[in-house]
């Protein structure tokens, strides 16, 4: 009875979580910073997917290889949240391979897209500041 009760929870915290993370994408992409700093501070760093649920909700080929895309917004992102932050990796060891398997999958979109200049800048700088990511969470 009380496994069970446990499990119901953590499934409910879990479908919450991953709420809050599309929320938060979203917010990104719309340039909400309010909302964004809203679900950010309501939210446990841990908890904090956000290279995980643009990939397992496929946003790369709609939001960020593509035209009129929001890699810079999420650069932005990674900037702030992220390379600002010193001990940033104790929270998201978990999440490097998700960033290892973004970069390659945005380089291989780029591959077979025709974008204008600043669309390809957008992705340019956020490949950059995915670099950074992992070099700063790999310490």
């Amino acid at each position: 009875m009380i496994n069970s009760l446990k499990e119901a929870i953590e499934e409910k915290l879990a479908s919450h979580y991953s709420d809050n993370n599309l929320e938060l994408i979203d917010a990104i992409f719309k340039e909400d910073y309010k909302k964004e700093k809203d679900i950010i501070e309501n939210t446990p760093s841990e908890e904090i997917k956000v290279f995980e649920s643009i990939l397992s909700h496929n946003l790369l080929p709609t939001k960020i290889v593509a035209h009129n895309n929001k890699a810079f917004n999420l650069a932005t992102f990674i900037n702030s949240e992220y390379l600002r932050v010193s001990n940033s990796y104790e929270y998201h060891q978990d999440e490097i391979e998700d960033v290892k398997k973004m970069i390659c999958e945005i380089n291989n979109l780029s591959k077979n897209k025709t974008l204008d200049k600043v669309d390809s800048f957008k992705i340019n700088h956020l490949l950059k500041k995915l670099y950074e990511l992992l070099e700063h969470w790999q310490k």
